[in-house]
């Protein structure tokens, strides 16, 4: 049997509203829903058990126990899952996709206790900028923390220019600026990270407002793979 050839165009054309997708569903019109947006900063969540200073402290704590290897395994039972909406998550860490590093685990925290958004290359583009403006301004996260890492393949693909597929290279054309003539791959991820953290302050007048004021910090960290250390680069 002869099959036509699938091309980008005709697969977007198989799952438009209405139509019947190739698992042979009726794909659903989208529906419009409301969203208020502001014009001013929202008022801040109060998080009296944490400062930023403090919620960094627990962060380095949680990972010297890591690198130790005495871990706790802080409140991950499941009822501390079903509990988490009782305490606000004190810190919101923007780190990168990579499986090697959830930050639960390399800073031994539990179920609520970090507010995580992962993206490969830990780049802030608006998507992960409303996710870190969510934690601070609606859920009272007092610190926001970029962490890298060493050896990261994403910024090596980005350095070396490697044709890479529509979407993934239009994510790391926010890491291609930071690379230089030169420069080793683990120097690029440091500057990466000051680049990031630099830019949430530019970008989200929610963000640079608190940390003005003093209720939260904005700052800069890479895990470093060959012991497991999250060294602080700002």
């Amino acid at each position: 049997m002869n099959r036509l050839p699938i091309t980008r165009r005709s697969s977007l054309r198989s799952v438009m509203p209405g139509s019947i997708d190739p698992l042979g569903l009726t794909v659903p019109p989208p529906v419009a829903v409301p969203v208020r947006s502001s014009p001013h900063v929202p008022r801040l969540r109060s998080s009296p058990a944490f400062t930023a200073d403090s919620a960094l402290t627990r962060l380095m704590a949680g990972n010297a126990r890591f690198v130790a290897g005495d871990t706790q395994f802080p409140r991950r039972a499941i009822d501390r899952w079903r509990q988490r909406g009782s305490r606000p998550p004190f810190a919101a860490v923007l780190g990168c996709s990579d499986a090697g590093i959830p930050p639960e685990v390399v800073f031994d925290e539990g179920f609520g206790d970090l507010f995580s958004v992962r993206v490969a290359g830990n780049v802030a583009t608006t998507d992960q900028i409303a996710s870190l403006e969510y934690a601070v301004s609606v859920l009272g996260s007092k610190l926001v923390l970029v962490l890298g890492h060493t050896d990261s393949r994403v910024v090596r693909s980005a350095v070396d220019g490697e044709p890479l597929p529509d979407h993934v290279a239009e994510l790391l054309r926010h890491v291609a600026p930071m690379r230089a003539e030169g420069a080793s791959i683990d120097s690029v991820v440091v500057e990466n990270v000051r680049h990031q953290a630099r830019f949430i302050r530019l970008a989200s007048k929610v963000i640079r407002a608190a940390e003005r004021s003093g209720v939260i910090e904005v700052r800069g960290a890479v895990f470093r793979a060959s012991d497991g250390r999250v060294r602080l680069v700002d």
